[in-house]
């Protein structure tokens, strides 16, 4: 059957409904339909024809009753390039959320602009008492030169856990460890990967709620480290573009103290293959963030401008770009130092588990401080990105507007119950029935 509206081909199958997305109807008026062939030589029926208003609210699921708006500010998304598939970090505090949110967050969920389209999200944080809420959301697309709108969704009693939480973390991301667990020696990494870290002790590193976003870890500079797995995801070698964030918060410079770092000469095992190649980062005794990468006959070092004072939070970036052939540190969101990558000799590619908060090969330079969201990337994230994080993590209250708590539509136009306007009618080739 061929039907048409507005001049315009709606289908060909047997069985059909005109929709128009252009028309909007309005109460109170009336409004004519019209029918119409043109294959010639044939004759259709026309039947149960009727009018069915239909319309878009755009809310998410009807069994959702509240949302609210996060507007992010475009001037606070560096460059005017859009971001795709961009972590923004969520932080509230919200007395609507403890309200009509499940106690456990279990019904929050975040939506694109258009309020339907599903927007990944982990939750880090929900305390239902005050309505405290720290998530991590995959925005698709986010505009560096004009605001970005994401929807909030919560008051569904029924759901279960709407968490999507590996999914937020693009393919680039080989280990994301937000380091806020409470308990136990496991340390989660968050990406669709699985690269659990392992503490020293269920107490080494000692965890605290005095971290940069959420929870952290709490190192004494002795004896504390987490060992990544031994995977080729977190390693480097000769073809390797890198990016490797943490926030740190220094407590002592006696020694020099490691960040992250890896190093297939591991003196924990007693591997110690004939060509090494390592990558680490780390603060020196003048405070002063460090970075080498490469084999040791040949390495790439750098040593930042700036100086990060102890008692202080950083946040703290080592790039490796392979395709522009240079190294960079970042600090605060800002590019220190920007280095020719000069390694050479032979990557040796026996594997080995890369450690946060202490060296492979030395039993020092322990971190001594408080480390959080460790990010490993197998890409050279770009200033822009490195900026915007900073930017959002650092100050989430600047970084977006919170709108007031909308209530489920309950439907604009009337609804009108289908009625047979045409039945049975025969509709000969190239005629009309109006």
């Amino acid at each position: 059957k061929m039907i048409s509206t507005n001049g315009g081909v709606v289908s060909t199958s047997t069985s059909a409904r005109i929709r128009s997305s252009s028309f909007t109807p309005t109460d109170g008026r009336h409004y004519r339909i019209v029918a119409s062939s043109t294959n010639a030589g044939s004759t259709y029926d026309i039947y149960n024809a009727k009018i069915i208003v239909d319309q878009d609210l755009g809310w998410y699921n009807s069994d959702w009753s509240y949302r609210k708006a996060i507007t992010i500010d475009n001037t606070k998304v560096s460059g005017t390039a859009d971001l795709t598939n961009f972590p923004v970090l969520v932080d509230l505090t919200d007395s609507n959320l403890a309200s009509n949110a499940q106690t456990d967050g279990d019904d929050i969920l975040f939506t694109t602009s258009d309020g339907k389209t599903r927007a990944y999200h982990e939750i880090e944080k929900y305390a239902n008492g005050v309505g405290e809420l720290i998530a991590w959301v995959k925005v698709p697309t986010l505009d560096g030169d004009s605001d970005t709108t994401l929807y909030m969704y919560y008051g569904n009693s029924a759901t279960s856990s709407e968490q999507t939480a590996p999914w937020v973390w693009d393919s680039n991301y080989k280990g994301v460890w937000h380091l806020g667990e409470t308990s136990g020696t496991v340390s989660n990494d968050s990406t669709v990967n699985g690269y659990n870290g392992t503490k020293t002790s269920a107490t080494q590193p000692a965890n605290t709620s005095s971290g940069r976003i959420d929870g952290a870890q709490s190192y004494d500079g002795t004896d504390m480290y987490i060992r990544l797995p031994n995977n080729s995801d977190l390693q480097m070698n000769q073809d390797d573009s890198m990016t490797i964030e943490a926030w740190v918060k220094i407590n002592s410079l006696t020694t020099d103290r490691l960040i992250v770092g890896y190093d297939n000469n591991d003196n924990l095992d007693g591997d110690a293959p004939s060509a090494r190649n390592l990558y680490d980062m780390g603060v020196s005794t003048a405070g002063k963030f460090y970075i080498d990468f490469g084999p040791s006959s040949g390495l790439t070092s750098a040593t930042s401008v700036a100086s990060l004072a102890i008692s202080t939070f950083y946040h703290v970036v080592m790039v490796r770009d392979v395709a522009s052939d240079v190294a960079r540190i970042y600090i605060n969101g800002a590019q220190d130092l920007s280095v020719t990558d000069v390694t050479t000799g032979s990557w040796n590619t026996t594997g080995q588990y890369p450690l946060i908060g202490r060296y492979n090969n030395l039993s020092s330079a322990y971190f001594d401080g408080i480390m959080d969201e460790v990010r490993l990337s197998a890409t050279a994230r770009s200033v822009d990105w490195i900026t915007t994080e900073y930017n959002n993590q650092n100050a989430t209250s600047t970084f977006y507007t919170i709108g007031t708590q909308e209530n489920k539509p309950t439907g604009t136009f009337t609804k009108v119950e289908p009625q047979y306007l045409l039945a049975n009618t025969k509709l000969a080739s190239g005629t009309g029935l109006q």
